[in-house]
Formats: C-alpha cells, structure tokens, sequence
C-alpha cells in the first residue's frame, strides 16, 4: 500500500493523508465512544438486575426459611413480566437450587454453573464466580448478565436469588448507538474529502508547474527555461533555487565544452599506455598463477604419494613382523632363530623409516597434532636413556644423564612426541660416536618463564663439518653422503625433531666441531604440575612393592566363541574380577546400558552385530543420554598395523590381542581402571600368570608350507619348511595360571570348534564368503585362545583369502589343510 501512495500525484497524497489522519482519529473516538456505551448499558442493565433480585430475594425469605419450594415458585413466577428474564433461581445455603424459573417461549441456555443430578440442582460455586466475573468484563458483548442478591433473615444470610437476562436489549441498544456513531463518521469523511480537494491546490499547483519544467529541461536539454514562482513560502525559495542552478548548469556547460575537447586527447594518449601497462601486467600475472599452481600440485602430490605409498608398504611389513613375531614366539632356535630375528631386525628398521615419512607427510600437510596428558618427566628420560645402554656398552661408549635439581618431575605435554624427539637425538648421537660418551642433559630455562625446558645431547662423535651445518635439518638431508653410506638413515628425523619442538612453542638447534663431537639441543614449553597427577598415582599405587594387583570390578565381556569366553572368565577370576558374559554386540549394548559394569571387553567379529558397531551405539547413547565415559577394550584376533586405528575410530579406548596373558590383562585394567585397583591378600601374591611372564616354549610341531594358496602357488621344488606348534600347552598354562583346567578348555575348544568347522564348510560349498570370513575369524580367535597355533594360521590364511576375489578358488585346499591341523591338535591335545 505504502508503494502504490508514493505512486500517485501529490493532489491525490495530499488529499489521501488527509482522509486517512482524520479517519484514524474518527476511528478512535467512536471506538472510544462505543466502549464506553456498552460499559455504561451493561453496568445498568446489572444494576437493574441485582435490585430486581434483591426484591425477590425480600419477598422470597419466608419460603426460603420453611424450605417451601411452592412458595419460593410462586414468587419467581412473577418475572413473566420481565421478558427479557430467561432463567432465576433461588438457591439454598448448600448450593442447591430450591425453586427455578423458566421464561415461556423462549429457548432454555443451559447454565454453565448449574450441576444436575436426577431430579437435584446444585450450584458449583468456583464455576459460578468465574461466571459472574466473565459477565461483568466491558467486552462480553454477547455474554448472558447475571444479576445476584443474596436473601437475608435477621441479619443472616440464608440463601441467595440469581437472576439470568438475555443480552438481545443490551446488544440491540448497541448495534443502534454504532450505526449512529458510523453514520457521524462517514459524513465526517466526505466533508473532510471536498475541504481537502480544495485546499490541496494551494501546495499541489506549484509542486505540479515545478515537476513539469524539470521534465522540460531533462528530455529537451535546454537549460535556458525557468520556473515561475507563485509566492514566497518554501515552494517559492525552492523554485528560485532551482533556477539559480539552471543558471549555474548552463555556465558550467560551457567550460565543461571547453575543458573536454583539451582532455579527449589527454585520455586518448594515456588509455594507449595503461592498455600496453595491463596487457604487460595481465601477461605477468598469468605466468605467477600457473608457477604457483604448478609448486602446490607439485607439493600437494609428494605428500599425498608419500601418505599413501608409506601407508601401502606399512600394511605388509607389519605383516611381516606380526608373523616373524609369530615364529621367534614357536620356539625357534640356532640357525633358523638368527634368521628370523635378522628378518625382524631389518623390518623394524625399515618401519622405522616408514613411521618418518609418515610423520614427515603429516608435518608438511599440517595434519600433526599434538596430545597433551600428564607424565612423569624422570620416567620418560630414564626409559630413553635405557633405550640405548645396551647398544652403547657393545660399543664401548659411555651413557650417562644428568637432571637439573630444579627440573619438574610431573608435567602435561605430549609425552609421545617429545620422547620422539629424544630417541631420534640420542639415537644419533649413539649411532655417529664410536669412543668416548653420549651425554643427555636436562635443565629448567628460569630466565624464559614457567615451564620453559631445556634439553641437550652432547657427543665424542665424527662432528659435522660447517657447510653441513647449514641444511643438516632440511628434509631427506645428511652431513655428506659417506654418512648415509656408512651409517644409513633417510635425513627426515632431524627434520622431524625441529618441527616437534616447534609444535611444542621451542626449538632445535645445534653446535658442533668436525671430528671432535655435537651437541644438539631443544627447547619446549610444558605445563608443570605441582602435585602428582591422580591417574599417575592410581597407576603406580596397587604395584608398589612388587605385589600382585587384584582388581574390585565388574567386567563386561562380550564373546561369541565358548573357548574365549572361558579362558576371559578364568583370567579375569584370577585377578578377582567379577565377570558378566555376553555373545553378540546388541547384548552387550543392552547390558552395558544398566551403568553397573566398570569396562568391557569387546570382540571385534561377532554375529547378529560386531563390537565396532556395538561401541559405536553405546558412544551413540552416551553422548545423547549425557552418561559417563565406559572404557571399552577391544579382543580381536587380528594383530596387524591398522586395526588398532579401526579400534579406536569406532570409540573403543584400547586394544588388546589374542592370545593373551593374564598381566596384559592386568596391565589394561590398570591402564583404565586404576582406581578399583587393590593390593591382593597375601595368599594372592605368588608368582603367577598375572605377574607379566611372557608366552614361549612348545609341544610339538607340525610342518606348515610357505607356498600356501593364501599367496600364490608354490615354486617348483621343495618349499621352505617353517615349524609352527600344532599346541602350545606351555603357553596356555602359563596364560591360565593352573594346568588343571587345560583338560578342561581343550575339550570345549573342540566340541565348539567341530561346529564351527561344519558351518563353514557349508558357507565355502555354498560360496557365503561373508560367512566364511566370520567363521574364519570365530576359529582363528579360539585357535589363538588355547595355543592351537597351526590352527590359527590356517585360519588366517582363509580369512583373508575370502576378501580377495582371486584367491577365493583356494578355499576348499585350504578347508582341507584346517581340517588336517585339527585333526593334529586332537591327536597332540589328548591328554598326556
């Protein structure tokens, strides 16, 4: 509306505005006025009403005192001379009606207060007060009037007369009162309307000649024209400044003329030279966009090929330590025992260099971050001195470290990274000095503020020339390539370390003198802790002395397999654990929802619904029910580098691979429920399997080829013979703690394994390769539970061949050897 006003000619807003004010106010007067008459009517008409009761109620007193209804009848029916009266009542002390009056031919409106039971009437009193106040409301137009006295006999109220008008007179008088007022306002309007249509001329005209001049002079570009003025109020000092400017224009117009000629061919002769300037500089700026889109690909493209090929080749040499791991623990010895542990030696040191390129990749697509939790600083130190003392004896270099008096003990920081940085810095420095000694120092730097570190590695080694000095801490850099010759390395931990310490708000730095050693130092920023940190102290409480720890707990496991879930109950028995069992994750979400279990143990392949779906769902409920933080450990068969991370991205809290013992076990409860710890009686403190002994020894053994369908056909010839125990009974006794119940787990292990074995022999003939890697697994991890170590490898094998498409035709060999390998662990296990 308010657009289509600024639309119309000033006559028509000027006459608009004045019929729309002179509406408003109209308007409300007659609103005022009409409010006013209704309060006023309705306030008589209840006036009217409430003497009318008070009359009844003093004829009416004598029936109301002897309960005579007839009476009491007779005397409301002299109301038929009132027409307008619906309804009265004679209402009695305890609310009930003792006589009643109906107007004839009219409608009855029932009473919203009135109560009727059978052939009685009663009077709810809370309904009839809300009622009455209802009523007396100015806006209840269209509301019945009520009018009420109560009956008094010798001062004493004995009952109580109402009376019910119908509001039709009061209406009536209303609707007549408001077509009065809008007649009054209408004729107001029109007469408003003509007073506005004559003196609107007065502003309008003016306004009107002034708009046309200005249309003159901008569609015909004259600006000799003139307005002429019709008097001397604002309108008229308006039009005299518009022809002042007219006059204005037309003066600048000719030196505009003028002056534009003069500058036509100014701009001409500098749009020629900004033309040649922009295509120069367009030319340049073209070359800098695609050099520098050229170095981020070329960057964004080394370390994401670095990411991933270092990723790719992690996977299967993680493998390959997991089952050189494998073989050292079956008992290899002499010759074949060098060359595992030759294989062992040389992947963990190509892991390493992997684990640098992957931290290298991080650092340079500023993915790394670091994860602050509180530590013993002393223990972090003493550990990485440990680290080397063995390796620096062999070579005769002394070791030593040296502890500023003021240095912290209890700090938060990333333990981790910092670690990190020592090991590299101290692996160095054992590494490039042959006589003489290595030497870490750690002090406070005052001087820099509160938490402020220093920590130094001084050496008698080679040194390193000046002109290395200056990009020894570049990446992939060494002090000269005899170094990497003599000494290997890929030059990234250096430049690794600068970045961490960077992280950590210091730096990295170095001093050295060629041939007469180095001393590489670092600085960081720590919070200190004034008191021991309460998770240290739970951790270190229940083992002080060396004693045995038992734990007050009640334990979640959730376990498909009957083996596993034997061998948990009795490990977690020994430690004094109270165990609750569950086999698939929906049980294990239900039952963890009650809030009474300190930790479950989550197997990670389980029918109906996996471990990582199931934690995924009490992580789920935790966060929308605001609930505590249940530690969740994952017990899985799988051991290889990736599963882990699997773990912890599904929201478990720790990992934990079988076989295991009952110290790792212990070892984990410490770890996430250090405060139900407690120190076991001293019955409880013998030697036992939760006194962290490690597995190892064997029964017997049973040749186990390397050419195996897993990996391709075998090569022509004898292949490779690798002896691998058909039963570890040593290690199960040793993991259980009391060979008792050997007997015991061997012959469930094969009455659940038989069963198995003919569920997944049904999925391979009926090629369910989901089914069949669920199987796998299922046997695989009891293999591993009760020592079957032939078992589990097979097991293995068919598991991961399953999920390769082109090593599924392998399936039925590969059936047919676990079936050999149980066959030789049911003749091994029989018992002896």
């Amino acid at each position: 509306m308010i657009n289509r006003l600024r639309d119309l000619s000033i006559r028509r807003k000027l006459i608009a505005m004045l019929l729309f004010t002179n509406a408003v106010v109209l308007a409300l007067v007659s609103a005022a006025f009409v409010v006013n008459e209704a309060d006023r009517f309705r306030s008589e008409m209840q006036t009217e009403l409430t003497a009318l009761a008070e009359v009844i109620g003093n004829n009416s007193s004598a029936a109301v005192a002897f309960n005579d209804r007839q009476a009491a009848g007779e005397t409301l029916a002299a109301l038929r001379a009132k027409p307008y009266i619906r309804t009265a009542l004679i209402v009695l002390q305890d609310d009930t009606v003792l006589a009643r009056y109906l107007a004839p031919e009219r409608q009855a409106r029932p009473l919203p207060f009135a109560v009727i039971d059978g052939t009685r009437i009663s009077i709810d009193q809370n309904s009839f007060r809300s009622t009455l106040q209802q009523s007396r409301s100015p806006l209840a137009i269209g509301e019945d009037i009520y009018g009420v006295n109560h009956i008094l006999l010798d001062g004493q109220q004995i009952g109580t007369v109402v009376l019910q008008s119908d509001p039709r007179e009061f209406t009536d008088r209303l609707a007549r009162f408001f077509l009065l007022v809008t007649g009054v306002m209408l004729s107001a309007l029109l007469l408003v309307y003509f007073l506005a249509s004559w003196l609107q001329r007065l502003i309008s005209a003016p306004i009107t000649h002034l708009a046309q001049v200005i249309k003159a002079v901008s569609a015909e570009k004259n600006y000799s024209m003139r307005a002429k003025k019709q008097g001397n109020d604002e309108l008229g000092t308006l039009i005299e400044g518009f022809n002042e400017m007219l006059v204005q224009i037309q003066r600048r117009d000719q030196q505009l003329e003028a002056q534009r000629q003069e500058l036509e061919g100014e701009v001409q002769r500098r749009t020629a030279q900004l033309s040649a300037a922009n295509r120069e500089l367009n030319q340049t700026v073209a070359e800098l966009m695609v050099s520098k889109e050229a170095a981020e690909a070329a960057s964004l493209a080394k370390s994401q090929f670095l990411a991933n090929m270092s990723h790719e080749i992690r996977t299967p040499m993680n493998g390959v330590l997991g089952m050189t791991r494998v073989l050292l623990e079956s008992g290899l010895a002499g010759e074949q025992r060098r060359f595992a542990e030759a294989v062992r030696n040389s992947g963990e040191s190509l892991l390493s260099i992997i684990n640098d390129i992957l931290d290298f990749s991080k650092i340079e697509a500023g993915r790394m971050e670091l994860e602050p939790a509180p530590f013993d600083l002393h223990d972090i130190l003493g550990g990485v001195l440990e680290m080397f003392a063995a390796v620096a004896q062999r070579k005769g270099v002394g070791i030593s470290l040296q502890l500023d008096p003021a240095l912290p003990r209890y700090v938060v920081g990333d333990p981790v990274r910092l670690r990190q940085i020592l090991v590299n810095l101290l692996g160095n420095a054992v590494k490039f000095t042959s006589r003489g000694e290595v030497r870490l120092t750690a002090a406070r730097l005052a001087e820099q503020g509160e938490g402020w570190l220093r920590f130094e590695v001084a050496d008698t080694g080679i040194g390193i020339r000046p002109e290395a000095q200056a990009h020894i801490f570049e990446s992939f850099s060494q002090a000269d390539y005899s170094t990497t010759r003599t000494f290997g390395g890929t030059g990234l931990g250096l430049a690794i370390s600068r970045q961490l310490a960077q992280l950590m708000e210091g730096e990295l730095g170095l001093t050295s003198e060629y041939g007469v050693g180095s001393t590489f130092w670092f600085s960081v920023r720590l919070e200190v802790l004034k008191e021991v940190p309460e998770s240290l102290a739970n951790q270190q409480a229940p083992l002080e002395g060396g004693t045995k720890p038992c734990f007050d707990a009640l334990i979640l496991v959730a376990e498909d397999n009957p083996v596993n879930q034997d061998v948990v109950r009795h490990m977690l028995g020994q430690l004094n654990c109270r165990v609750d069992i569950v086999a698939n994750g929906e049980l294990a979400v239900a039952a963890s929802g009650e809030g009474k279990y300190h930790l479950v143990f989550m197997d990670c392949q389980m029918p109906h619904m996996d471990g990582f779906a199931a934690t995924r769902a009490i992580r789920d409920r935790e966060e929308s029910e605001g609930g505590g933080h249940l530690p969740v450990v994952a017990l899985t068969a799988n051991a290889l580098a990736g599963d882990r991370e699997l773990c912890l991205a599904a929201g478990m809290d720790d990992y934990l691979s079988k076989p295991f013992d009952c110290g790792q076990l212990a070892e984990v409860l410490l770890r996430w429920i250090p405060e139900r710890a407690t120190v076991c009686p001293d019955d409880c403190t013998a030697p036992g399997p939760c006194d962290g002994v490690a597995r190892g020894g064997e029964e017997q053994a049973g040749p186990m080829q390397a050419g195996s369908p897993n990996t391709g056909s075998p090569s022509a010839g004898s292949p490779e013979q690798v002896e691998v125990p058909v039963f570890d009974r040593k290690g199960l006794v040793r993991r259980l703690g009391d060979a008792e119940f050997v007997e015991m787990f061997v012959e469930k292990y094969l009455e659940s394994t038989d069963k198995l074995m003919k569920v997944l022999q049904r999925a391979i003939e009926a090629e369910d390769y989901p089914e069949v890697r669920l199987q796998a697994h299922s046997i695989k991890g009891a293999a591993a539970s009760i020592g079957a170590e032939v078992m589990r490898a097979v097991a293995l094998l068919i598991e991961e061949s399953a999920q390769k498409e082109q090593e599924r035709a392998g399936l039925p060999e590969l059936f047919g050897v676990l079936e050999q390998a149980l066959a030789d662990f049911r003749r091994v296990a029989s018992p002896v």
